[in-house]
C-alpha cells in the first residue's frame, strides 16, 4: 500500500515537471505503451494470451478508455494548476464514488474518516479560504482534473460489469 501510494503521489510531481514540454495524449500514448511492454510478458507467462473476439475486444477497449480520461486530464490539468491541487482532488475520489455512486455500506471508522479526510482536501484545495470555496473558485486545471476523477470512478463499475470471469491480468492487459 505504500509503494501503490508513493507511486500516485509521484505521478502528479512528475507529471507536472514534464507537461509543460510534451502534450497531454503524448503522455498519455507513453504512460500506456510502457506498461504495456512491462506487463506484456507477465501476463503471457502467468495466463497466455488467446486472441479474443470483436465482442471481448470491445469491453477490453471500453474500460481503459476511462483510464486513458484519467491519465489525459491529469497531465491537460497539470499545465494550469498545480501537483498538489491534483493530489488533493484525487483524494477526494475514492470516498466520493464508492458512497455516493456505488452506495457502498461503511463502517463507523470509514463514516468518520472519510468526511474528515474530504474536509482537509477541500481545506487544502481552496488554501483555507472560506470565500474561495463559497465562490466555488476552482481554477481552468483542477475542473479539468474534477472531470478526470470522475472518468476514474466510472473505471471500477465498468471493470465489475464487464467482467467475463477472464483472469484480471490479462483483463488489464
Amino acid at each position: 500500500m505504500l509503494l501503490a501510494t508513493a507511486l500516485v503521489a509521484t505521478t502528479f510531481s512528475l507529471g507536472a515537471a514534464i507537461t509543460h514540454d510534451l502534450d497531454a495524449l503524448v503522455l498519455t500514448l507513453l504512460r500506456f505503451a510502457l506498461a504495456a511492454l512491462l506487463f506484456w510478458p507477465i501476463v503471457v507467462w502467468r495466463y497466455g494470451l488467446p486472441q479474443p473476439g470483436w465482442r471481448d475486444f470491445l469491453r477490453y477497449a471500453v474500460i481503459p478508455a476511462f483510464l486513458v480520461g484519467v491519465f489525459w486530464g491529469m497531465f491537460a490539468a497539470l499545465r494550469y494548476t498545480s501537483a498538489l491541487n491534483t493530489g488533493t482532488i484525487f483524494t477526494l475520489t475514492p470516498a466520493a464514488v464508492s458512497y455516493l455512486f456505488l452506495r457502498e455500506r461503511l463502517g463507523r471508522a470509514a463514516r468518520l474518516a472519510i468526511p474528515v479526510g474530504m474536509i482537509g482536501a477541500v481545506w487544502v484545495i481552496f488554501r483555507g479560504d472560506l470565500d474561495a470555496l463559497l465562490a466555488l473558485g476552482l481554477g481552468k486545471g483542477d475542473a479539468i482534473f474534477l472531470a478526470a476523477t470522475f472518468s476514474m470512478g466510472c473505471y471500477m463499475p465498468l471493470v465489475k460489469i464487464l467482467h467475463r470471469g477472464e483472469s484480471m491480468a490479462r483483463m488489464t492487459f
